[in-house]
């Protein structure tokens, strides 16, 4: 049991116990009542994938090792899946931005715009491929369907990371490209 969940435990204890109103902070001095989105329960009931993954991105690093602890790529996945999309969305507005500023230039301006319009149409082309295919890993690994939905999870942030790397490593090229 955490630090912050005996706290709470003991809490509810002794203000049931106690008679009259009793406040936290008074009996605890320096106690700050978790959130009640702090419980990866919660995290699990969210309404879409994008809000799981960002539930589980807020949770203190030690709750999610608490949590994989119980059960392996329960947790982590997801929020590593939060950060692997900030990294990705972050690598294509940088080569995007290195596009702009490298490629409009010259007797086509638009052949900046032209080259955005492509990378987000392959990205989506992209992101619809990694669906599937993690999807599809933990089938061909003998996996439980009920461990397919979370072992999916943890392919689409390795994939995503991956991919990430790869478009930040175009945007450096086209930079260097002009100097």
């Amino acid at each position: 049991m955490t630090h912050e969940r005996l706290q709470a435990a003991l809490l509810i204890a002794v203000t049931t116990l106690m008679p009259g109103p009793a406040v936290a902070s008074d009996l605890f001095p320096g106690f700050a009542a978790p959130a009640a989105a702090m419980d990866p329960g919660d995290c699990q009931d969210a309404a879409d994938l994008d809000a799981k993954e960002a539930c589980y991105a807020r949770l203190p690093a030690a709750m999610i090792e608490e949590c994989e602890s119980l059960r392996l790529f329960a947790c982590a996945p997801y929020r590593n899946m939060h950060i692997a999309r900030q990294a990705h969305e972050a690598a294509i507005e940088a080569l995007a931005h290195a596009s702009r500023r490298t490629r409009a230039t010259g007797s086509d301006p638009s052949y900046a715009d032209t080259l955005v319009d492509r990378l987000r149409d392959a990205e989506r082309a992209w992101e619809a491929w990694r669906d599937a295919e993690c999807a599809l890993e933990p089938l061909l690994d003998g996996m439980s369907r009920n461990e397919a939905v979370d072992l999916a999870e943890a392919c689409r942030a390795e994939k995503t990371r991956a991919r990430a790397a790869l478009v930040r490593a175009r945007a450096t090229g086209m930079e260097d490209a002009e100097r």
